[in-house]
């Protein structure tokens, strides 16, 4: 007994509407996909915290008692991951390492803070060397703007340090909190 295949004919177009219609499609479904790729790399982002990130993630969770809940690696503007997000003051705190110093790196977090601005949110840096040494006045700065419902423009330009490689687990060796 043979197999018979079945030759599929693509029905023919009936306008240029239709035509573009179909276009639009494709594009759409293309940005869905990009769209699920930034939330799988935001997931693994969460499960691998640098240090400074989960030593302030760990000060954030402390905020949830007065009802502030900050959310870790959050897909902003369908193009940026951002390390802490409050959706309801429409805030983004940045853990700055030593790679933010680079001159490309520099231009593109100047390029992400300006996006993020125009589409009213603010965006707060930190570098990782003053989360290390002072998490508690990190903490008070970002609560000071969540108190007072006015948020400063001005940003923390201090030197980032001990950028890149993420830890393998949620646990932190070596790091204790005070």
């Amino acid at each position: 007994m043979s197999l018979i295949s079945k030759v599929y004919t693509h029905p023919p177009f009936n306008s240029p509407e239709e035509k573009k219609r179909i276009r639009q499609r494709m594009r759409a479904s293309k940005r869905r996909k990009g769209m699920a790729w930034m939330d799988r790399q935001a997931e693994t982002f969460r499960g691998r915290m640098t240090p400074p990130e989960l030593i302030l993630w760990r000060k954030l969770k402390t905020l949830r008692i007065i009802q502030v809940r900050f959310q870790p690696q959050v897909v902003l503007l369908q193009k940026y991951i951002a390390d802490f997000y409050l959706e309801p003051k429409r805030i983004v705190v940045e853990v700055d390492g030593s790679c933010h110093l680079e001159a490309t790196r520099t231009v593109k977090d100047a390029q992400r803070d300006a996006d993020m601005q125009a589409a009213g949110i603010t965006v707060l840096r930190f570098p990782a060397s003053r989360v290390f040494s002072d998490a508690d006045s990190v903490l008070r700065e970002i609560t000071e703007p969540i108190s007072t419902n006015a948020i400063s423009d001005q940003q923390n330009a201090a030197e980032p340090e001990a950028c890149g490689r993420r830890t393998p687990s949620r646990e932190v060796r070596g790091v204790t909190e005070a």
